[in-house]
């Protein structure tokens, strides 16, 4: 307190503020002795992660605002403030990318280490190597149990390689697209199709169609590729009498346009098994089949097998 005397007596009173960065913060300014009754501007900076949160009042007067970082205080008294911040924290979503399984966001907070999921989505045909900030990665970044450690928040994706090693024990096989036009040649419809573990197209039941007639069958196999690999199937004719078959077989998708097999006005074939052929990533593939009787037909079907692709 200073006293002034002179025709009379005045009475000035200083008080100390005294400011301390506490949590998350970096530097307070505004820190010193004022006298009583003085708006004083005060401010406090968060460090980096971090944002500002509030003024705790140890003792004396309250800032005109606590949740401000740059905020007045009139000094009347002896005051104490400290300035406080929050840690930042960012949202770790997942998406199975077309497998299943359920997992919750979660909580990162800036400068600490989030373990993932120690679990794994499924996707029949398909194996899981892991999780990826990009929806068409082919590598996984992250696997379960692991650390993300980015201050960022992020979406993971899980990274998905397709298996296919198909012996066409049935039609629901997971990533394989079967397309059959149906022909009908007198009153009977003809297809491929899944039988006898092949893909085959269609026989007469009760001998011959027709004689001197054309007749062909079509089909498609698609597929669409996770990772660059190599593609190999076998394939044949079986047939009970010397026929007039043609047999066309085409791999088609990206930068390949292959005629495998192009048989004419031929009759049985061994089964032979194609040479691997190369694939790239993220293309789909269409394996076209073509199966003619220009002349007459019976008991003789063409037909792939052992579809498989290898990385």
């Amino acid at each position: 307190n200073v006293t002034v005397s002179g025709t009379g007596t005045a009475t000035v009173n200083y008080y100390t503020l005294s400011l301390t960065a506490g949590t998350g913060i970096s530097s307070v300014s505004g820190a010193g002795t004022y006298i009583s009754g003085t708006s004083v501007s005060i401010s406090a900076t968060a460090s980096t992660g971090y944002t500002f949160s509030k003024w705790t009042v140890g003792s004396g007067n309250t800032p005109s605002s606590t949740t401000t970082a740059s905020t007045t205080v009139t000094v009347s008294s002896k005051t104490a403030l400290t300035a406080s911040a929050t840690a930042i924290t960012y949202t770790v979503s997942y998406n199975t990318n077309g497998g299943s399984g359920t997992f919750a966001n979660q909580t990162k907070t800036y400068g600490q280490t989030l373990t993932l999921h120690n679990t794994s989505p499924t996707r029949s045909g398909y194996t899981f190597l892991g999780w990826s900030t990009s929806s068409t990665a082919t590598s996984a970044t992250y696997q379960p149990n692991g650390s993300y450690t980015a201050n960022s928040s992020a979406t993971l994706y899980a990274v998905w390689r397709l298996e296919l090693n198909e012996d066409f024990a049935d039609t629901t096989t997971p990533g394989l697209t079967l397309t059959t036009p149906v022909s009908t040649t007198n009153g009977v419809d003809y297809q491929f199709g899944v039988s006898d573990g092949r893909f085959r197209s269609s026989t007469a039941s009760n001998g011959y169609v027709c004689v001197n007639c054309s007749f062909s069958i079509s089909a498609t196999i698609s597929f669409t590729t996770t990772h660059a690999g190599s593609l190999s199937f076998s394939y044949g004719v079986e047939s009970t009498a010397f026929m007039y078959v043609d047999y066309t077989i085409k791999l088609t998708g990206g930068d390949i346009n292959q005629t495998i097999l192009n048989q004419s006005n031929g009759s049985s074939l061994s089964e032979t098994t194609i040479t691997p052929i190369s694939l790239a990533a993220g293309v789909t593939y269409n394996i076209e089949l073509t199966f003619a009787f220009p002349r007459w037909y019976s008991s003789t079907y063409g037909y792939i097998d052992n579809l498989k692709i290898t990385y």
